[in-house]
């Protein structure tokens, strides 16, 4: 299990300990004899501490925390003869920005849709061995590097998500469900210069969608009824096979705030 993993389950674990029902029920008034039983009224749908609000809106920033490798291999003939072109980048961590809108459906269960979008950049390492044009077995090796590869993520979340009370002011929620995401990946992109050896080296984005799971939790205090602020930790499990390189790892570890609406 890696760090990432073990910090997310341990972040779930707390909201989850955090949003154990705690606080004590309210006696009922004693009742004189003299006075009628009081009218029976409708049970809450929510365990909220604030007033239900079915309509919510969350607005976030935060970071995605994630590290990929990238390698690809390609043997095309040059020459009549097996040429050989690898390259390999590591992607890092990206700004964050995220967006959900839901709507409780039963009780404490509530349904969402949201849409996050991250992006970096980063740099790659080419080697290619080209093989003469005049004389057989004779190949040269060249290396370059690129910079500036771009990547990005934009992925759209359908959530079921979990709310308990934590305090009069405070919720915990625990979100989960399908992640459709789309990649688009700057890689090296090799031209062997005609007549010659030499290489050069430009940047070509690649994209796919694939569908991933997003899990994780959120804590939300609410100012008032209708306004708030709140914070996110989630992970996204996903891969995708770009046209020059397979199983490409997708999403990662996430972390943010933001506001918090609800109507």
């Amino acid at each position: 299990m890696t760090k990432t993993t073990t910090m997310l389950w341990l972040a779930a674990g707390l909201i989850l300990t955090l949003a154990a029902p705690s606080r004590a029920q309210t006696p009922p008034p004693t009742q004189t004899p003299t006075q009628p039983p009081p009218a029976k009224t409708k049970p809450s749908d929510s365990n909220s501490a604030l007033p239900t609000k079915n309509l919510f809106v969350d607005i976030n920033g935060g970071v995605q925390a994630a590290s990929h490798s990238i390698s690809t291999t390609a043997t095309p003939t040059i020459y009549d003869e097996t040429a050989t072109i690898s390259s390999s980048q590591k992607t890092g961590s990206g700004g964050l920005f995220d967006f959900g809108i839901g709507y409780r459906v039963w009780r404490d269960l509530a349904v969402a849709v949201g849409f996050s979008t991250t992006s970096n950049k980063s740099d790659a390492q080419v080697s290619a061995t080209i093989p003469s044009p005049f004389v057989t077995d004779s190949p040269k090796t060249s290396t370059a590097s690129v910079s500036g590869l771009k990547r990005s993520e934009r992925a759209v979340n359908v959530m079921a998500v979990w709310t308990r009370p934590i305090s009069q002011k405070m919720d915990a929620a625990l979100v989960l469900g399908p992640s459709f995401i789309k990649v688009i990946q700057g890689v090296p992109s090799v031209t062997v210069i005609d007549g010659t050896q030499d290489v050069t080296v430009t940047s070509q984005d690649q994209s796919k969608t694939t569908v991933g799971f997003l899990f994780g939790g959120d804590i939300s205090y609410l100012f008032n009824p209708r306004y708030g602020v709140g914070a996110i930790v989630r992970y996204t499990v996903a891969k995708v096979d770009l046209p020059a390189v397979s199983g490409v790892t997708a999403g990662g570890f996430q972390i943010g705030g933001g506001f918090r609406l609800r109507f």
